[in-house]
């Protein structure tokens, strides 16, 4: 068992040692896998580079953050890493962008038509009235 209210030594290697890099291994995973997400929803974010040196720079600061509080709190951004790291595939998967704009283009296309076809219906009905 590790200990997890101990906090890493800079000086000597540790197991606690193994949190902090599995902190900083899920941190970049989850941030590489969202700045891809964001590129394909947003292709616009590309012109913008302090988004992508802080999606790159935040999960160094989780290990040097992982550095100064005790272990336990690295198991937390560790759990929270893979936790979101899930959620955004599951997420992209069932509500991919790209089919939720086909699947409103697809009702707009049917209310119009519906709209046409009513309008066609009181046209044919006040043209048999007169």
């Amino acid at each position: 068992g590790i200990y997890l209210a101990d906090k890493p030594e800079f000086s000597q290697f540790s197991k606690i040692w193994l949190i902090l890099i599995l902190s900083g291994v899920t941190a970049m995973l989850s941030s590489v896998l969202l700045y891809m997400r964001q590129r394909q929803t947003n292709p616009d974010m590309a012109k913008n580079p302090a988004m992508g040196c802080m999606s790159f720079f935040s999960p160094l600061m989780s290990v040097y953050f992982a550095f100064l509080f005790p272990a336990g709190v690295g198991i937390y951004w560790v759990m929270s890493n893979l936790i979101m790291f899930i959620q955004t595939l599951v997420l992209g998967y069932t509500h991919n962008p790209k089919k939720l704009i086909a699947g409103l283009m697809i009702d707009e296309t049917v209310q119009r038509r519906s709209k046409e076809a009513n309008i066609k219906t009181l046209a044919k009905i006040s043209s048999s009235n007169s």
